[in-house]
């Protein structure tokens, strides 16, 4: 499971918060599910300065991946999405994307939404909810 971390920060607007891509990465883990955050190069500058040690700490783990400088983390994310068959949460449609990977955005099940209501983070496809903290 590939969750497309900077995405799914922004569910509740901006700023972004790290604590939604982390809160569904672990109700996935308690699922069962071997999950994989993937973040764009420019993250640590979009995120509040005092999410920075969480982020950090999410890289240092292994927990996230984060691309080089340049280059996209949607095309990192469909390329390991691809490659190991995985599932991919994030609300991007993938446009820039979508010649090389129609197969995989196309394919019902493969690319799953989501919504923050109530203080929960839901994705209903994969019938997960994940409290947060940040109302």
């Amino acid at each position: 499971m590939l969750i497309d971390g900077l995405n799914v920060a922004y569910w509740l607007g901006r700023p972004p918060s790290i604590e939604l891509p982390a809160a569904l990465a672990e109700a996935l883990r308690q699922r069962g599910h071997d999950v994989k955050m993937i973040f764009d190069a420019s993250t640590p500058h979009r995120l509040p300065e005092t999410e920075h040690g969480v982020y950090a700490t999410l890289l240092q783990t292994g927990q996230a991946l984060q691309t080089a400088k340049g280059i996209p983390a949607d095309r990192q994310l469909l390329r390991l999405a691809r490659r190991l068959g995985a599932l991919v949460v994030s609300r991007d449609s993938f446009r820039n994307h979508r010649s090389r990977y129609r197969r995989l955005i196309d394919e019902p099940g493969r690319l799953l939404g989501g919504f923050v209501e109530n203080g929960t983070l839901c994705v209903p496809g994969l019938e997960v909810t994940a409290p947060l903290i940040r109302p």
